[in-house]
């Protein structure tokens, strides 16, 4: 088993994803935490960010809530190297 999961990193060693939040689902990031997303940040419907720490974004947010949610009382930190997006 290791060696396959060896394999696929040998064959696609640049392979990524975006960050998802799936529906009924709640991603927490607690006081004096910090949290870094490297690629896009999508919450899905259903889902909810509860930030109480730090939460870095260095790409776009999107937010497919049908009504706004509060993503806690933390820090929310665009620190992207070109524009970034909050769509939702």
């Amino acid at each position: 088993m290791l060696a396959v999961i060896l394999s696929l990193f040998l064959l696609f060693p640049s392979t990524k994803a975006e960050n998802v939040i799936t529906t009924g689902t709640t991603l927490k990031v607690l006081v004096g935490t910090t949290m870094v997303s490297i690629d896009n940040l999508v919450i899905k419907s259903g889902a909810t960010l509860n930030n109480s720490g730090t939460f870095i974004l260095k790409k776009n947010l999107t937010n497919e809530n049908a009504s706004p949610n509060n993503v806690g009382s933390g820090t929310v930190e665009l620190s992207g190297t070109v524009s970034q997006n909050i769509t939702g």
